[in-house]
């Protein structure tokens, strides 16, 4: 007797344990299948986001003077629309100008890099615009490199003045992270306002 008591309370153990597992497997599927049903929807956030980023977002500012070098800049405005439901957080940029002329006493075809910059832009926040301006002063140029060009690139040959910028940031609590880049932006097409 003692035998069988000791399997019915076993076996309504055994039920009970299994009713657990069943009710946690239920659950780890309910989760798992809201985290995809997120994570999908943040991926399709992050595409919105992708396309509304404008860097630069229309002219650029720029003085090349080594005369005065506390005058000397390079301001790119830029506009980052946050479509999506999650913050935008880590949000760095990156600026790099090159030159590419001919050297006038070598005739050598040179390409230089003049300036370089990185720096954190401030998080923007889920449904919010973050309209700035990304600065770089004198600090930031190759002053030995933009003095060389400036003083030597051929008057007679073609001259390109090319911007890189890059802008990445990490989206959904941090797990998406994305890069945005901009190569070979002619400076000449951004360069002045017109209209100003």
């Amino acid at each position: 007797m003692l035998f069988i008591e000791k399997s019915i309370k076993n076996y309504k153990n055994l039920r009970t344990s299994r009713k657990i597992s069943v009710i946690m497997l239920i659950g780890i599927i309910i989760t798992a299948q809201i985290a995809s049903i997120m994570s999908m929807i943040a991926v399709n956030d992050v595409t919105q986001i992708i396309s509304e980023v404008k860097a630069p977002d229309g002219y650029m500012k720029t003085n090349f003077d080594i005369t005065n070098p506390d005058d000397m800049e390079i301001v790119v405005p830029y506009d980052i629309r946050n479509l999506g439901m999650y913050d935008l957080t880590d949000i760095e940029m990156s600026i790099k100008v090159k030159v590419e002329y001919t050297h006038n006493s070598t005739g050598k075809e040179m390409e230089e890099e003049i300036f370089s910059k990185t720096g954190d832009i401030d998080d923007c926040k889920a449904g919010n615009s973050l309209e700035a301006e990304f600065e770089g002063g004198a600090g930031d140029f190759d002053l030995p490199i933009l003095t060389e060009f400036l003083f030597y690139f051929d008057l007679n040959e073609s001259v390109s003045i090319l911007v890189d910028i890059k802008l990445s940031a990490k989206y959904f609590y941090g797990l998406i992270e994305f890069t945005i880049v901009e190569k070979s932006l002619d400076l000449t097409d951004y360069d002045s306002c017109p209209t100003c």
